[in-house]
This record gives structure tokens, C-alpha cells and sequence, in this order.
């Protein structure tokens, strides 16, 4: 079916597990890696829809809810993902 706003309905829980499902058939090592789990499109997602996903956990995670075109949280994924690509590569500083 499809919402109010016309975008399809899926779970969140169901989509995240059949992207899982498929990345495990292209390559199991996919899924060893840190991931972000991400709703979008927020700006066009019903109230209701809102405040449902507000309380779900995917993956034992609550996903970020942004939005491209209100900026909605785009500041807080570039953190999160800057955070995951930098946590390995940047040495510690020593103490002076």
C-alpha cells in the first residue's frame, strides 16, 4: 500500500532486514561493518508516521530520521558518519 503522502509503507524493521538479507547474499563481510540506520525523507512523513517511528528500534538501534530538503538532522548523520570513518585513523594525542 502506500501512505497519505504516496511513498510506500514498509516497517522499518522489515526494510532493514531484507537490506540485510541481501548484503549478506552479495558479501557476509558487509555486515561486520558499523552501520547507521537511517529513516528519510522525514519532511513528508504523516505526523502519526512520525511519532510511530520516533519509538521504534531497528536492530536494537533507533534509527535517525532526517530530511534533505528541511536540513532536519543532516547535520547530526555527518557527524555520526564522520565519527565511524575517522574512529580507526586518527592516532590519540599524547600528552605534552
Amino acid at each position: 500500500g502506500a501512505s497519505a503522502s504516496g511513498l510506500p509503507e514498509q516497517d522499518p524493521k522489515t526494510a532493514f532486514q531484507i537490506l540485510k538479507n541481501e548484503l549478506k547474499k552479495y558479501d557476509p563481510l558487509l555486515l561486520k561493518k558499523p552501520t547507521v540506520i537511517v529513516i528519510t525523507k522525514a519532511d513528508a512523513i504523516a505526523d502519526e508516521d512520525m511519532q510511530k517511528f520516533s519509538r521504534t528500534m531497528v536492530d536494537k538501534r533507533k534509527p535517525l530520521v532526517i530530511s534533505a530538503v528541511t536540513g532536519q538532522n543532516v547535520d547530526v548523520l555527518v557527524r555520526k558518519l564522520w565519527s565511524l570513518l575517522t574512529a580507526d585513523k586518527i592516532p590519540p594525542r599524547r600528552a605534552t
